[in-house]
């Protein structure tokens, strides 16, 4: 069967295939000229080109439920064991309506008409018979597809039989001529493809609900790309790397951002753990002092994690590259480690951000963060920075800092 790598798969594109076509018109052709021989040799063509078509139809939903669209090729002498367990369900299903008596036959039909499909659905994709039938797999086929999505499936299946049906049972006339029965076989093949078609796709898009394995889907794709991108990453900090060694630190920055911006931060995070595993620190140092000021209204947990690794590698030399982002991340501390760590940033906030305009607001988070620390006397030091700098506070908070200071002294 030939693979489509693309699991975008669609109902149109696959009936415009030259073997969809080509068996299509096969199948009219035989079965428009069958329909007009009435002897005993033409029941025996009948049976043979039933089984083919019917295994080419299985094939249809089962190559479209792992994910193939392109259309699959068509064994015509194989034997396919999954054929004479769809006749034995047909001919089950068919004895249950004929011996109910008349007056109950609308309860079996329903019955019938709820659990069919979906054993069906099992012989199609090889399961043994005897499960296929069991009660309690009929059931989780039912609940994993989706109750409104299997109703449509029996819907869709059951319709298109039934019209198949009356067409042959000759209640539309259309087989009185030759060119009504080659139309009838013609539509009838067609819609049956349809059918099939259709099914398989609703089958492939809950292919992880029903337990299908698939050969191309969403997953797979996104697991390959990802392979991919984790390759590129890989060469990408072997080359950051090289340039580090060489003390070319300016050119790897650059290709670190120039990456960043390409990609728009997509690959961040993974870039990130990859230039961890280099000997020199310096590039994700670069990298984290953007990425950490992202993860801080996503994720942070994680912005800290990355600030403890390179705290820990820089000895506590490792400052942010702006200050609005050293105050955001000051703000976000919760315990009183990551206080204390807070702390130690805006120790010299003055001295790494000369003449920032938000300073005065660093000072006074700086005074916040030693009454919680409960060191008043720091606390004291940094309201009387406060006090000589300009610029906007929040007027809350600094009477709060001052309350709390001067409940210590009383």
């Amino acid at each position: 069967m030939a693979a489509s790598t693309d699991y975008r798969l669609t109902f149109l594109s696959f009936f415009i295939q030259w073997k969809i076509i080509a068996i299509w018109m096969i199948s009219t052709l035989i079965f428009g000229t069958l329909v007009q021989i009435a002897n005993t040799i033409s029941m025996g063509l009948w049976l043979i080109a039933a089984l083919m078509f019917l295994r080419y139809c299985l094939m249809i939903v089962d190559t479209t439920a792992r994910g193939h669209n392109f259309a699959p090729s068509h064994g015509f002498f194989e034997n396919d064991p999954r054929i004479y367990k769809q006749m034995l369900v047909a001919l089950f299903a068919i004895s249950a309506h004929m011996a109910t008596p008349v007056d109950y036959r609308f309860m079996t039909d329903f019955l019938l008409f709820l659990v069919t499909p979906a054993v069906c659905t099992f012989v199609t994709f090889g399961v043994p018979l005897i499960k296929a039938i069991d009660p309690r797999n009929i059931f989780s086929f039912i609940v994993n597809l989706g109750t409104l999505r299997y109703t449509m499936f029996r819907f869709i299946s059951i319709s298109a039989l039934i019209l198949i049906f009356y067409i042959v049972d000759g209640q539309f006339t259309l087989l009185d001529t030759a060119n009504g029965a080659y139309f009838t076989a013609g539509f009838a093949c067609l819609l049956l493809m349809a059918v099939c078609r259709i099914s398989g796709l609703l089958f492939h898009y809950r292919s992880e609900e029903l337990g299908i394995s698939t050969d191309f889907s969403q997953q797979k794709l996104s697991e390959q790309q990802y392979e991919e991108q984790q390759n590129e990453l890989e060469e990408l900090g072997n080359r950051i790397s090289k340039l580090a060694r060489g003390g070319q630190y300016k050119d790897a920055y650059s290709l670190i951002d120039q990456h960043l911006k390409r990609d728009g931060y997509t690959t961040e995070e993974r870039l990130y753990r990859v230039l961890r595993q280099i000997q020199d620190y310096r590039p994700a140092q670069h990298l984290a002092r953007g990425l950490i000021g992202r993860l801080i209204e996503k994720n942070q947990p994680m912005a800290w994690e990355i600030f403890n690794e390179l705290m820990g590698e820089s000895r506590g030399t490792f400052r942010f590259a702006s200050g609005a982002v050293t105050i955001a991340f000051v703000a976000s501390a919760n315990n009183d480690d990551q206080r204390k760590k807070a702390l130690a940033l805006l120790t010299d906030f003055e001295t790494v951000f000369p003449n920032h305009p938000r300073t005065r607001e660093a000072l006074l988070k700086a005074a916040i963060l030693s009454c919680e620390l409960q060191e008043f006397e720091a606390a004291r030091e940094y309201l009387k920075k406060v006090t000589a700098h300009t610029g906007k506070i929040d007027q809350q908070s600094y009477e709060w800092c001052v309350n709390v200071i001067n409940e210590q002294q009383i």
